[in-house]
Parts: structure tokens; sequence; C-alpha cells
């Protein structure tokens, strides 16, 4: 991921990314934890048009996202006042942003477990302003969700697509699930192919007809997918340890 230009009121409207390995200053390991300095400087971060203000340190956003290192220790007039707006952006999301940065956990105020609809978004916040640790924390609820539930979010499929770009791994993990772990005949017929943008088919097709024979028939995610890594974002030379 490259440095984000800030943009005061709604952020970048498209990940400008490559994905997986990047170069970055915020934290992309569980390994990484906030150090005490982090608690210091309060920030009001005021989100959607309602303009609901968060109060958070400073330092902390800071350590989970580049975008809120460009924000707050730049020259902006954000790092002046202390202030910044997200106009686009949904408050229950950032609700869940605001407790994984200081909890590292995935829950609402109420400690509720997340929706697919309300993950898939706060993996696309992660992906606008650059917080790797929680894509990856995003990514891993996801898998555990779909392996427990046996389910996958087709009426969010064009919620990705539209914000996501080729090679996101958002995008990969959702083809790779339906290539190799559904029956694509009737998951495709279900609705006639209408939950799919037309770009996620071709990438489903590309997948499956790249299918080693050995993997065809079985109901299971290859070998070489099952590192919790494969489908996290992380800082070159950094990396979880442990299979999905």
């Amino acid at each position: 991921m490259s440095t984000p230009i800030v943009k005061t009121e709604s952020g970048p409207s498209k990940p400008t990314t490559t994905p997986n390995v990047f170069s970055t200053k915020a934290a992309s390991a569980p390994s990484k934890i906030p150090p005490t300095s982090c608690f210091q400087t309060i920030v009001t971060v005021e989100v959607g048009a309602e303009k609901k203000a968060f109060l958070i340190h400073k330092d902390l956003l800071i350590f989970y996202s580049d975008y809120f290192r460009g924000a707050f220790d730049g020259s902006f007039s954000e790092a002046a006042k202390g202030k910044l707006f997200l106009v686009d952006e949904r408050v229950n999301v950032f609700s869940i942003v605001n407790q994984f940065v200081y909890t590292r956990e995935l829950s609402d105020k109420d400690n509720y477990e997340l929706d697919w609809d309300v993950l898939i978004r706060a993996w696309i916040f992660g992906d606008k302003y650059l917080m790797p640790s929680l894509q990856n924390k995003v990514m891993t609820t996801l898998i555990e969700k779909h392996t427990r539930d046996n389910f996958l979010p087709t009426l969010q499929f064009k919620l990705i697509w539209n914000n996501t770009l080729p090679g996101s791994p958002l995008r990969k993990v959702m083809v790779d699930l339906v290539a190799y772990k559904c029956d694509l005949g009737p998951f495709l017929s279900m609705d006639g192919g209408q939950r799919w943008p037309h770009e996620a088919l071709i990438e489903l097709l590309t997948v499956v007809g790249a299918k080693r024979k050995e993997d065809i028939g079985k109901r299971a995610l290859p070998e070489s997918n099952m590192g919790k890594c494969h489908y996290h974002i992380h800082a070159d030379g950094e990396k979880c340890d442990t299979k999905l």
C-alpha cells in the first residue's frame, strides 16, 4: 500500500494497493502490541452525516493506520486541530474500528457477534484507511464464520467488487471458497447468477479453470491456501504462524 493523500471528509474513494505484502509503518501482525506511549493525546474523529464524535488516542490510531499517521502527524489542519471528519463512513463500522484499536477484538458496542455485512464493510474500511491488522483480524473472522456456518455472503458480493481492486485478498477468499468448497451449478443458479458482478464471474472461472487435478472433487481449500497469512496483508517480513 502506498501512503494515501489525506482527504478530510471521506478518505480515499478507492484502495490503491498491491495486496498481501507492502511497505508500512502500521502494525500488521497480532504480535505487534501498542506501547503505553500510544495512550496519551486524545483526538476527535467525527463520523457520518450525523457527525458522531469518537474520542480516541491519537497514537493508537497512528499505530494501526498509515492514513491516520498522515492525517495527525503531517502538516494538514487535522494535525493542528486534533480533529478528523469521515462524513462518508458508517457509524456502526467505525464503532467496530474503535473497539478493535483498544481491544484487538471484533464486536459491536454491546459485544454481539458481527454479521457478514458489517464485517465486510470493516475490511473495506481497513483497505481505505490502510489498517492491515484490522483487515487481517476481519479476514480470519470471515473464514472462521464460513467454516462454522457453511455459508457465503453472496448478497455482499457486489459491495465487495465495487469497493476493491483486482487481486484484493477479500475478492480472492470469496472466489476461492466458492471454487473449492461449493457445488458451482446450484450455487450459481440460485438467482441466475445475478448476485455476481461480471468481474467476479470472470475471476471465479479463472480459478476453476486453473484447479489442479488432485483438487477436483474435493470440498476444501488447497493446502497452499491454508496458511493463515494466505489472505492476510502484511508488511514485508511479518506473518502469522498458524493455519486456518
